[in-house]
């Protein structure tokens, strides 16, 4: 339908409107293909970056999941830490009250101790009352 209107429409131009019109629309063409030639070269500029872009970031989700599961499983660690730390408590508490009593324990030793030492002491000097070693000599020498 379009080429009949365009062919009455010549058909009542003069042959140098024609020749012009022809003339125009020859440079329209070149200028058209040439405008459609920059667009696509910038398109491809566009797309090509787009693709990087999309790269870039799949390398960041496939980082970013990586991320995802360390950061679980430092969870999961810091959790058995938390346990163990708590265990921990509990026995140094346990110890601390061990530690009470042993002290404890040791101050009646030394005391014990102490009774002993003077005990022993007491002990060597009634002995030395009732035979001097010198005198034990003698006597040992005597008898044989």
């Amino acid at each position: 339908m379009k080429e009949k209107k365009i062919k009455r429409i010549k058909s009542g131009l003069s042959p140098e409107s024609r020749l012009l019109l022809r003339t125009y629309h020859n440079d329209t063409k070149r200028y058209m293909g040439a405008l459609s030639e920059e667009f696509q070269k910038r398109v491809g500029g566009v797309a090509e970056q787009f693709i990087n872009v999309n790269n870039k970031l799949d390398e960041h989700s496939a980082k970013l999941d990586s991320h995802t599961e360390m950061i679980g499983g430092l969870m999961l660690d810091m959790s058995n830490v938390k346990e163990d730390v708590s265990i921990l408590k509990t026995d140094v508490s346990v110890l601390k009250t061990d530690m009470k009593e042993v002290k404890g324990d040791i101050a009646v030793l030394k005391t014990d101790m102490k009774e002993v030492k003077g005990d022993v002491s007491e002990i060597k000097r009634e002995l030395k009352k009732k035979v001097d070693y010198s005198k034990f000599a003698v006597l040992e020498k005597q008898i044989s």
